[in-house]
């Protein structure tokens, strides 16, 4: 799903079950703003990796989580 609103453009894809997998948004001469793409997912479709750029700087995260503690070096 792609549209354009004045200078920028956005598209969205989403994976086999519905869940949003990449988002996108570009300016008009082409150039990325922003980007992210969710990964890979658990069985139960939480996200395990994601991979965002910013104006051409990359960053990946893992998201390893423990339903108990949260995210991995967190104590809750």
């Amino acid at each position: 799903m792609t549209w354009t609103t004045g200078a920028i453009s956005e598209s969205l894809t989403f994976d086999v079950y519905g869940a949003e997998q990449t988002y996108t948004v570009t300016a008009n001469d082409g150039s990325l703003l922003y980007a992210v793409d969710y990964g890979t997912r658990d069985a139960l479709g939480r996200i395990v990796n994601t991979t965002e750029t910013v104006q051409g700087e990359t960053n990946k995260q893992s998201a390893l989580v423990d339903l108990l503690r949260g995210p991995k070096g967190s104590r809750a």
